[in-house]
């Protein structure tokens, strides 16, 4: 039934344009007559088509103003006058903070630290020879332990 309203439907909505032969015509009303739901529906686009035919008939009155007339010119955001006042007043604002900043404090006395440079120990080749005698002699112990510790960049000075 359902498919028999859809088709039904859109055979009113032809209806309701006068597009539709009279045999299919005599058809969709014969429905329109048994189904309450097809009814309201015809109801409806009799409404709509009505409205429809009623503005394709009214009459267009011509305008007494051209339709492309040119609209009013607006004033321009920035005009010398503006521009020159602005100016003035960034430059105003920026005297008065560069006069009211508050410079800092010079201290008092002026302290000057001076480090003392620190000796450096160069390693000698007698030192190296040592370092190497001791290394020698770690490896060869029995049972090595976790505990030595050697630092580069220090001197080394053996057991």
């Amino acid at each position: 039934m359902k498919n028999t309203c859809q088709q039904h439907r859109q055979q009113l909505a032809l209806l309701s344009v006068q597009a539709l032969d009279e045999r299919d015509k005599a058809g969709a009303l014969a429905h329109v007559n048994e189904c309450e739901a097809c009814r309201t529906y015809w109801e409806q686009l009799q409404t709509v088509a009505g409205l429809l035919r009623m503005d394709a008939e009214r009459s267009i009155e011509p305008m007494h103003t051209p339709v492309f007339a040119r609209p009013e010119r607006r004033r321009p955001l920035l005009t010398w006058p503006r521009a020159l006042a602005f100016a003035v007043g960034v430059f105003a604002l920026c005297t008065t903070l560069v006069l009211i900043h508050k410079r800092p404090q010079q201290p008092d006395t002026i302290l000057s630290v001076v480090s003392q440079p620190t000796p450096i120990s160069v390693p000698t080749i007698a030192d190296s020879r040592r370092l190497v005698k001791d290394l020698d002699a770690l490896v060869e112990t029995p049972h090595r332990t976790t505990d030595f510790v050697f630092s580069v960049g220090s001197r080394y000075e053996g057991p």
